[in-house]
């Protein structure tokens, strides 16, 4: 197993093609690996599936820390702020992205 850091720095003038990236994080899915993501400034949401299949919905600011376990359902969206830098750390073996709960489940069959 390997560590990876990556840095997000979401904002419309520091990404290319912004809006069909927000698009990606605003679509549940699903990571193979833990992640441990870190607020460096702005702020955002995580949205995450409770074992009752509910939404949580958990606002970050800076100098927040969240855990994402192995095989926790999950999504990201800016505030209104419209500004987020995070600090994501992987514990990789292999990464894969599930769109949907629907899709693990045709997986399993």
């Amino acid at each position: 197993m390997s560590r990876r850091k990556d840095l997000l720095d979401l904002c419309p003038e520091k990404v290319k093609n912004y809006e069909q990236k927000l698009k990606n994080f605003y679509t549940e899915h699903i990571h193979a690996d833990e992640k441990i993501c870190y607020c460096l400034e702005g702020s955002g949401y995580f949205d995450v599936r409770d074992k009752g299949d509910c939404w949580i919905r958990i606002w970050m600011k800076t100098s927040d820390m969240i855990v994402l376990p192995v095989g926790i359902y999950h999504m990201c969206a800016l505030d209104t702020r419209n500004y987020v830098k995070i600090s994501v750390d992987t514990l990789q073996s292999t990464i894969r992205r599930l769109s949907s709960k629907e899709e693990v489940h045709q997986e399993c069959y």
